[in-house]
C-alpha cells in the first residue's frame, strides 16, 4: 500500500511539472512544422508559367533527428584551394555525377535537392502547425530567423547523401570564401565549377559545369563585388580591384560585424500567425545581415534579365538556384559566417547589453523541419538541433586571418551608430524589370 501511495504521488507530481512547463510557455508559442507533407502546389515562374518542385511520398513514416555521433569533425575547406586537388575534385565530380543518375522518384536524386529547395522557398506548401493542421498561410523559408537553420540542414543532408554515393563518410562540401579580400582568387566562382583552362586531363569536373546556366560576363578572373546592381554594372566597370575589395570589406563588416542582436543577423520573428508571401502588397518578413548579404553572390552568377534565358535561370532566383552546384557551397560559405558572428566579441555596442547568441525563444527552438537522408527516409529536425555545427559534426577551416580584414575594417563613411543597428532590413524594393522570383540585394 505504501509502495503504491508513492507512485500515485509521484504521478501527481510530474503531471504538476508537466502543467507548469505548459503555462511557461508564452501565449504566443506557435511554432512553424515546415514540411513536404500533404498539400503541394506547382510554383508560379516568370510569363504565367508554373514549376512542379513538389516532392515524393515517403517510404516510411518519418522520424525523429538525432544528433550524429561524432568521434572526428569533418572539416570543410574553402573551394579556391581545392582547385588542384585532384583527388577532392574528381571525388566530388563523382558523387554529384551518381547524385544526377539517380531516379526522379527518389528523393536523393539531384532533381529532388534543388526540387527541395523550389519547394519550400516559392511557396509550394502550406504553413503548418505543430499537430499537422495547416494555418492557410504558404510556407516560407526566407526573409525570418528560418533562414539559417534551413539552410544549414539542407546542405547538411546534401553533403551527407554526395558522401553516401561515393562511400566516403568523411566527404565534405567546399565553400565558396566569397567574402575572403585576402586572396584575389577567393571572391571568383570557384575553378572547380568552371573549365580548366588550359585543360587537366587528370581533373574530371565535367558535371560541376556542363548545362549550368552561370552570368558569361562574371567569370574569372572576376571577383564578386558585393555592392552588385545590375542597373549600375557599366558605370562601375571600371572600378578597380582595390575599389572593389574596400567596398566588399564595408558590406561584410555591416552585414555581420555590426549586426550585433540575433533579430538584425538571423531575420524577424517566423511562427504560425506570420503570413510571409511572394504575392504583390503582402508581407516578405525581415531579412538579417546573413541573408541580405548573401542575395548579392545569387544575383551575380545567374541569368538575370537575359532575354536568351527568359526564365532568369540559375542561380539567380529561387526556383532554380539549387540546380547548379555552386549554390550548395555558396551556402556553405553562409553557414560558415554564421559560425564566425556567434563567435565575434560581445558588448561592443554603446549601451553595451546585447549579446550575439541565437534566438532562445520557444516558437524558434521548436519550430520543425522535415528532410530527406541519406537512406531515403524524412526525418523530422527541430531548430534547436541546427545551432552548433560541431554537434552535427563538422566544422570549417580556419579563415581568421582573411574575416579579421572584415573585422577589423573602418569604414570611410560617417561614423556608424550602433543603436541604429536595431533597425531591421528592409528589403529593395525592385525595379520593374526585375523577375519577382529575385532575391532583394543587400546595401551596405
Amino acid at each position: 500500500m505504501a509502495t503504491g501511495r508513492k507512485l500515485l504521488w509521484a504521478s501527481y507530481l510530474c503531471s504538476i511539472v508537466l502543467v507548469l512547463q505548459y503555462l511557461a510557455q508564452p501565449a504566443s508559442a506557435n511554432p512553424v512544422l515546415a514540411t513536404s507533407l500533404g498539400f503541394c502546389k506547382p510554383v508560379r515562374i516568370e510569363n504565367n508559367k508554373t514549376e512542379q518542385c513538389c516532392l515524393p511520398a515517403p517510404r516510411r513514416p518519418p522520424t525523429r533527428f538525432k544528433l550524429p555521433k561524432v568521434h572526428r569533425l569533418r572539416v570543410r575547406r574553402p573551394a579556391h584551394e581545392l582547385a588542384n586537388d585532384v583527388e577532392y575534385v574528381n571525388k566530388y565530380n563523382l558523387a554529384y555525377t551518381r547524385m544526377n543518375a539517380l531516379p526522379d522518384d527518389d528523393p536523393r536524386s539531384f532533381l529532388r535537392q534543388w526540387h527541395t529547395h523550389c519547394s519550400f522557398c516559392k511557396e509550394a506548401f502550406l504553413q503548418r502547425r505543430l499537430n499537422r493542421s495547416a494555418t492557410g498561410y504558404p510556407l516560407q523559408v526566407h526573409y525570418s530567423w528560418t533562414f539559417l537553420p534551413w539552410h544549414r540542414m539542407l546542405i547538411y543532408f546534401h553533403e551527407r547523401i554526395l558522401g553516401s554515393l561515393i562511400n566516403d563518410p568523411e566527404f565534405t562540401l567546399p565553400f565558396w570564401n566569397w567574402d575572403n579580400q585576402l586572396d584575389e582568387t577567393a571572391g571568383a566562382i570557384p575553378q572547380i565549377f568552371l573549365p580548366y583552362n588550359p585543360p587537366n586531363k587528370r581533373i574530371r569536373n565535367t558535371f560541376m559545369y556542363k548545362g549550368k546556366l552561370r552570368n558569361p560576363n562574371h567569370m574569372p578572373p572576376k571577383v564578386l563585388p558585393l555592392n552588385f546592381d545590375l542597373n549600375l554594372e557599366k558605370e562601375r566597370s571600371n572600378w578597380t580591384r582595390e575599389e572593389i575589395k574596400n567596398s566588399n570589406l564595408g558590406i561584410v563588416w555591416n552585414m555581420v560585424y555590426n549586426k550585433v542582436s540575433a533579430k538584425e543577423y538571423m531575420g524577424g520573428v517566423y511562427n504560425t500567425s506570420s503570413n510571409f508571401t511572394e504575392e504583390p502588397n503582402k508581407s516578405v518578413g525581415e531579412s538579417g545581415g546573413a541573408e541580405s548579404l548573401h542575395n548579392t553572390a545569387h544575383e551575380w552568377v545567374g541569368m538575370l534579365n537575359n532575354s536568351k534565358y527568359p526564365d532568369n535561370q540559375d542561380m539567380g532566383v529561387f526556383t532554380y538556384a539549387g540546380r547548379d552546384p555552386v549554390f550548395y557551397s555558396h551556402h556553405a560559405n553562409v553557414d560558415r559566417l554564421w559560425n564566425v558572428w556567434k563567435a565575434l566579441p560581445d558588448k561592443i555596442t554603446e549601451d553595451g547589453h546585447r549579446k550575439r547568441k541565437d534566438y532562445d525563444d520557444y516558437d524558434f527552438l521548436e519550430t520543425e523541419f522535415t528532410f530527406y537522408d541519406e537512406n531515403k527516409d524524412m526525418v523530422i529536425v527541430k531548430l534547436k538541433d541546427t545551432l552548433d555545427s560541431r554537434k552535427l559534426g563538422y566544422k570549417y577551416q580556419d579563415m581568421s586571418e582573411a574575416d579579421s580584414l572584415w573585422i577589423n575594417h573602418k569604414p570611410t563613411v560617417s561614423k556608424p551608430s550602433y543603436r541604429a543597428t536595431d533597425l531591421t532590413y528592409t528589403p529593395a524594393v525592385a525595379e520593374p524589370t526585375t523577375p519577382s522570383d529575385a532575391l532583394p540585394r543587400a546595401s551596405n
